[in-house]
């Protein structure tokens, strides 16, 4: 049971191994610092999938699409207290596992996956306008 016949195996193929590897992206921010501090509100936008895996972080069992998450950082925040602030304020886990990790050398901010199953399809840095909407809202612009 479960054999093949030397005479219907026509080629076996032995590949090397490699290793998985997750998506990051990394954004410099460094047009917004002045003093070692954001001199404005930025917001970076980030759009997750799940690819090849139907982790219901992203999923359910009928629809399959990603996750958006908006990480703002104030004006007046030191450089080097942006990781904590992030940390602290948004909420980056999912059933208790990290969804991403946040590494911050110098201006620039890296995102990476925690599972080669992610893609980072958008990552965009954005500054908030100096005018509110009909609402009385700021929105952030830039990017895309």
């Amino acid at each position: 049971m479960f054999t093949f016949d030397k005479n219907c195996v026509v080629n076996i193929v032995k590949a090397p191994f490699t290793a998985e590897a997750v998506d990051k992206a990394t954004v410099s921010f460094a047009n917004y610092v002045q003093n070692n501090k954001i001199k404005e509100d930025i917001r970076i936008s980030l759009y997750i999938r799940s690819v090849g895996n139907a982790d219901p972080m992203y999923a359910n069992d009928l629809v399959f699409k990603g996750k958006p998450f908006y990480l703002e950082i104030p004006k007046d925040t030191p450089v080097a207290d942006i990781k904590k602030m992030i940390t602290k304020y948004y909420n980056l886990t999912y059933g208790g596992v990290d969804a991403l990790e946040i590494v911050v050398d110098g201006n620039n901010l890296t995102i990476k996956g925690t599972n080669p199953y992610q893609r980072i399809t958008k990552a965009v840095l954005q500054n908030r306008s100096n005018t509110a909407d009909t609402n009385g809202e700021f929105t952030f612009e830039g990017g895309e």
